[in-house]
Parts: C-alpha cells; sequence; structure tokens
C-alpha cells in the first residue's frame, strides 16, 4: 500500500519555490500528497504548479507571530480536523508552529510516521533571554519532539543547540541530516558577471538577517570605494527583530544601497552583482546563498551555523564574525582590490551546489529519510 503523506508548513509563498520539486518526487513514487499551509490567497497557484489526484491541497489559518491562546488553539483544531479527513500515515512538518503542533496532534491520533524537519533555529532557542514565553516555547518544542519518530536537520550545529538546551535528550538515535532544502541548477544556471564589482544582499529585513551590518559596511567601503554599487533585496517582516522601513531609508537616501524591495524572481539581481553578502547571525543552510553560489557568485557570509556549511573560507567565498561590520568591510575590499579573485571563486560556487546541493541530491536524502514507499 502507497503511502499517504500530511506535508504541515507555515509559509504558503515559498513552498512552491522550496518544496516544490519534492512534492513532485514523491508523488512519482505513487504516494498520495496532501499539502497543508495557509493556502487561500494561492489557491489558483498550487493548483497550476502541482497535479490532480495525488497532490491535495488543505487550506489553514495560521499566523507565525501570533502568541494568542485563541489563535493557537483554532489552528490546532483546523489540524485535528485535517487529519481525521485525509487519514495520513506519514507526517511530514517543518518551522515551528508545524512542527510544534502538527506533531503532538499526530502523535494522540497515532499516526505512526512523524517527521520534523528543523529547518533553522529562531529567536526563541537562540535568545539568552529566559521569560516565561521563550521557556514556555521551548518546553513544546521539546514535547513536539519527543513525540516524532525521526527529526531532521539542516546543519549539525542546530542538533547540538537543542542538544544543549535539553531538548533533544532521548533523540539520539532519530536523527538524520539533509543538505538545506536543495536548489535547482537547471534553474539557478551560472551567469556571466558584471563587468564592475558590485554586492547584493537578498533577505527579510530582520535584524538577524544582518541588514544593519551589510548597510553600515557598504557606507564603509563606499567612503574609499564610491563606485561600488550595493544592492539590498527583500521585504519588511513582523517578529522581535524585525527593522523598521526608516533605518534603511537613511541608507537608500544617502545613496550607500540601491533598494529593490521584494522580488517575485532573484536571479535578475544576482546576475547584476557579482558577489552575495549574507551576514546573518544563523540560518538551517540559507537557500538564497546556494541560489548564488548555483549561478556562479563569490559569497561573503558569517561564520555561524548554517552558513559556514556553504563556504570553504577563502576558496568560493570569505567567512566572517556575525555582527561585525568592519570585518564584512574588510572581506568585501578585498575582493574589490582583487577582481580575477570573484571568478575564481564564483566557479568553486558553482561546483560546490553541483556536488553537494543540488536539489535531486537533497531529495533524495530526504525521501530516505522519510522512508517513503
Amino acid at each position: 500500500m502507497k503511502d499517504k503523506i500530511l506535508i504541515c508548513a507555515g509559509f504558503a509563498d515559498s513552498f512552491i519555490e522550496f518544496r516544490g520539486d519534492l512534492v513532485d518526487e514523491i508523488s512519482d513514487l505513487g504516494c498520495n500528497v496532501v499539502i497543508c499551509c495557509p493556502i487561500k490567497k494561492q489557491i489558483a497557484t498550487f493548483s497550476k504548479r502541482f497535479p490532480k489526484g495525488q497532490v491535495e491541497f488543505a487550506d489553514v489559518s495560521l499566523d507565525r507571530h501570533s502568541q494568542s491562546i485563541i489563535t493557537e488553539l483554532w489552528y490546532c483544531f483546523q489540524l485535528f480536523k485535517i487529519m481525521k479527513k485525509h487519514k495520513p500515515n506519514v507526517i511530514f512538518s517543518f518551522t515551528i508552529k508545524p512542527v510544534i503542533f502538527a506533531s503532538l496532534i499526530s502523535y494522540v491520533l497515532g499516526i505512526k510516521r512523524r517527521y520534523a524537519y528543523v529547518t533553522g533555529l529562531g529567536f526563541v532557542f537562540v535568545s539568552k533571554s529566559k521569560t516565561m514565553k521563550i521557556m514556555f516555547a521551548r518546553f513544546l518544542y521539546k514535547l513536539s519532539l519527543a513525540s516524532t519518530t525521526k527529526i531532521i536537520f539542516q546543519n549539525h550545529d542546530d542538533l547540538q543547540t537543542l542538544s544543549n538546551l535539553k531538548l533533544l535528550s532521548s533523540h539520539r538515535k532519530s536523527v538524520g541530516f539533509s543538505n538545506g532544502s536543495g536548489v535547482c541548477t537547471n534553474k539557478y544556471q551560472k551567469v556571466a558577471l558584471p563587468r564592475s564589482v558590485s554586492f547584493l544582499m537578498a533577505a527579510r529585513f530582520l535584524k538577524s538577517k544582518g541588514v544593519i551590518e551589510y548597510l553600515q559596511a557598504a557606507e564603509i567601503v563606499k567612503k574609499q570605494y564610491p563606485e561600488i554599487v550595493f544592492y539590498l533585496a527583500g521585504w519588511f517582516d513582523k517578529g522581535p527583530d524585525r527593522i523598521s522601513r526608516r533605518q534603511i531609508q537613511k541608507y537608500i537616501d544617502l545613496g550607500v544601497v540601491k533598494f529593490l524591495g521584494k522580488l517575485d524572481d532573484v536571479r535578475p539581481a544576482i546576475s547584476s552583482a557579482s558577489v552575495f553578502v549574507l551576514p546573518s547571525y544563523r540560518e538551517g543552510l540559507p537557500r538564497s546563498v546556494l541560489e548564488a553560489m548555483s549561478m556562479g557568485r563569490a559569497i561573503i557570509t558569517t561564520d555561524v551555523p548554517g552558513c559556514r556549511d556553504t563556504v570553504i573560507d577563502g576558496i568560493n567565498g570569505y567567512l566572517v564574525n556575525a555582527r561585525c561590520e568592519h570585518e564584512l568591510s574588510d572581506a568585501m575590499m578585498r575582493l574589490i582590490e582583487k577582481p580575477d579573485l570573484i571568478e575564481v571563486m564564483g566557479e568553486k560556487s558553482r561546483n560546490i551546489v553541483e556536488e553537494k546541493f543540488d536539489v535531486k541530491i537533497v531529495n533524495k536524502q530526504l525521501m530516505q529519510l522519510l522512508e517513503l514507499k
């Protein structure tokens, strides 16, 4: 009998881009797939992208940032109804709220195969604060992970962090790893470098992504190399470390950065830049970096969990300390002063993606971890 898998996610906008190929490959096995996420506004896009028959959709109301008990209970009730209706024998959840609630509810319902995918640790886990809200969120996460049959990580640092927080004590034998979400090397093809050196950062506008450090480093570089262009793409998000438009606007007004806003397709922006920058404080395994690597770009990122797994320092880019705009600007100026390195590093980036992070390789890893049949 073929498996029926319920995939629970928290963010519909990125589902097709990040998980579409995985859904295709699972469907090709003959498995029935139910996609469960806030899908209502994108139902036409989802219906066009995924084949009929073996892929179904289950819309849920989910606020990723809400701390309301009523809101969370409503989400749990929706998940309960969906699981009762579709009767999956496999649950695969990722992002914090789906992992917590889908794991717990599927355990209560007796669904035997429950997989949690840790795609990064957010503010709740890396914060040194010990408020009641943070401690309660960690308790729920510990409870939910204890109810899974396997936990899948994108890097070893996240496993160690959860172990240090005593959230994983009984799950050492039920752990697996995948190389991020994977990137389609046919879609993100290697492209020629622009004639002059330029830099791009594309991310949600959060402090933890290192947006402020990128702007400050760009300002430092501009004083010595005023002709260098810095691009900033992304969007304003909610959260405890969100950045306001006003914080970015002053750098736009000073001509430090060219603001691109939210992009439906990041490839033209990557093509326009010669170096991709992500000064994040922590990642699962940054998809944006992998896309830039696939297109043959040198990378400057931070020596932190997730980010350090994408760069071999001095080979396909540079690793710098997080929260340090001076180290970041120094790395940028090294490439400005030795532009021939950019092409060499970009070639190495493409090779690394082809050997390790191609979506076909990653999807094979995930399907083996999910033990699908």
